[in-house]
């Protein structure tokens, strides 16, 4: 590595290798626990059986598929911090990419645990503590949000992309 190399495009790599490493390896187990052990045809069947409920019966009727996809984004994560280590343009752009979406997730997540659990029965009183789980789970949501967008920003500024410039 050369002096232009930043500690925090080497450190973002590596976290992001290690965390996406684990991450791959547990999806690659639940892919093959999923397909070879696990019973789905008779999970969808008693899911269709009962109330049809639009967003569940679209997520089970589709887990398999829904599995693999996040695998695969696993995977495309393991691969862009390994080439962020190696400082190829692409790798920086695809997880300016990947975090993006990591941030349409989180808005995603938070508004449909407050459809769920909310619903049409109105927000919970204060001394709930359903409640307060949910302000935690937002609050968490919302500092992810915060984590993402810094990342973001940060490998977009002059001084992260000039690292790139002749590696690529």
């Amino acid at each position: 590595m050369d002096n232009r190399n930043s500690t925090f495009v080497t450190v973002l790599a590596w976290v992001l290798i290690i965390f996406s490493g684990f991450g791959l390896v547990i999806s690659i187990f639940q892919n093959i626990l999923l397909n070879t052990t696990f019973p789905i045809d008779e999970f969808e069947n008693a899911i269709t059986t009962d109330e049809d409920d639009g967003i569940y019966t679209l997520i089970y009727s589709n887990f398999r598929l829904i599995i693999a996809l996040v695998g695969l984004v696993i995977l495309a994560f393991f691969i862009s911090s390994i080439a962020l280590l190696k400082r190829k343009n692409w790798s920086r752009i695809s997880l300016s990419i990947l975090f993006s979406i990591g941030i349409l997730h989180m808005v995603f997540s938070i508004l449909m645990q407050f459809y769920f659990i909310v619903g049409d029965e109105g927000l919970f009183d204060i001394s709930d503590p359903f409640f307060w789980g949910i302000l935690f789970i937002a609050f968490f949501g919302i500092s992810m949000i915060s984590l993402l967008l810094w990342l973001i920003f940060k490998l977009n500024s002059s001084k992260v992309k000039a690292e790139f410039i002749g590696y690529s």
